[in-house]
């Protein structure tokens, strides 16, 4: 048995000349749990026209994935805990001037980090035997998708892309027990 609760704050501005700025934070605190709290999301974003910087832990789906309709795809799940990262995207797909504004692109670059190492330590000293765990590892991801059409001029469009996600890096940990 537990008990938990959730508060959240955020918020968003639309500044002059285009810029815009949001903000989000995300706590839960528990009884009955492995911790008494976690933050879940915090982050702030910057954005002017269509980039946007976002650094800190915000909940995520895949690129061409709607929530409301699935768990997530097949190289991303947005129903995982938030990943904290350094983010540069066009979040939205932004019409370009060629061919009459039918081109499109959006995508990202991000650079992270997992925040479970103590978790990662704790279940190798518990279940493997000797204990063998990786812990700071780091996250990158990638995408770019372009989009040809208008459906306000004809109701069909092409959509075509890549996304890459990878974790690297890290301390690998060993440990033998020395019988000494």
């Amino acid at each position: 048995s537990g008990l938990m609760m959730r508060l959240g704050l955020n918020g968003s501005m639309h500044l002059p000349n285009q810029f815009h700025f949001s903000y989000g934070m995300d706590v839960a605190v528990a009884a009955g749990y492995q911790s008494d709290y976690y933050l879940h999301q915090i982050y702030v974003d910057a954005g002017y026209k269509w980039f946007d910087l976002s650094v800190g832990a915000k909940e995520r789906w895949g690129e061409l994935v709607n929530p409301s309709l699935s768990s997530g795809g097949l190289t991303w799940s947005g129903n995982s805990r938030p990943i904290p990262q350094i983010r540069l995207e066009v979040p939205e797909f932004a019409r370009l001037g060629i061919l009459g504004g039918l081109v499109s692109l959006k995508g990202h670059i991000a650079y992270g980090w997992y925040k479970d190492n103590d978790w990662r330590e704790d279940q190798a000293i518990k279940y493997s035997n000797p204990p063998e765990y990786t812990d700071h590892i780091l996250h990158h991801s990638k995408s770019m998708f372009i989009r040809i059409g208008d459906t306000e001029r004809f109701p069909l469009e092409f959509i075509a892309g890549l996304e890459m996600y990878a974790q690297f890096g890290g301390t690998r940990h060993n440990i033998r027990l020395n019988p000494d």
